[in-house]
């Protein structure tokens, strides 16, 4: 996640400090990134802004790197659990996904019902009760932060981007069309584990 923010963070530079003097990347993809801006380098001729970007292209190159060795691990590691090559069946979880709730969950036996692993994790609405009155409010946000929003991501690619059938899609289209997307892709992602 880190890696990820920092390359963002000086793909973000790059692009402002070539802005200064009227140069634009544009909307591209990020394999064609460094290409575009050595082009855009060798269009300027200008060396004052080629020697202050040079160093930032080859540490972003490094970070790259250092991602794509971090993913193959993670993929290994990912395929030697039998729990996390079970949960990567699903549409949407990959390798980090199923690490990350492996490593946050580790025995899935001390849950009685996958409701009490949604409140664990922070996937429940928050319940005010006093008296008569008895509401249902936002999600109560609880436990581990991150595997939340990286469920959340899941369920969000499964109700978005696939297209393949699934009982659990099915039925989170039918809650969408009730209560709206964003309650819908809380409660797929409640019920993925």
């Amino acid at each position: 996640m880190q890696l990820v923010a920092a390359q963002l963070q000086i793909e973000n530079t790059i692009r402002g400090l070539l802005k200064v003097y009227g140069l634009k990347i544009g909307a591209i993809h990020r394999n064609r990134f460094a290409a575009r801006v050595i082009d855009l380098l060798g269009m300027a001729s200008l060396p004052e802004l080629a020697a202050a970007i040079q160093p930032l292209l080859r540490i972003r190159e490094s970070m790259r790197a250092e991602r794509k060795a971090f993913d193959r691990s993670f993929a290994a590691l990912s395929r030697q659990d039998e729990v996390t090559r079970r949960l990567m069946t699903i549409p949407g979880v990959g390798p980090v996904t199923s690490l990350a709730f492996k490593a946050t969950i580790d025995d899935t036996d001390r849950f009685i019902t996958s409701k009490a692993l949604g409140a664990h994790l922070g996937l429940t609405p928050r319940v005010y009760q006093s008296g008569e009155i008895d509401r249902s409010g936002h999600i109560s946000k609880c436990g581990d932060r991150m595997m939340r929003h990286l469920l959340y991501e899941a369920a969000s690619v499964l109700m978005t981007r696939t297209r393949k059938w699934s009982r659990l899609r099915a039925w989170g289209v039918s809650v969408a069309k009730r209560r709206g997307m964003k309650r819908a892709t809380v409660a797929v992602a409640r019920n993925l584990p």
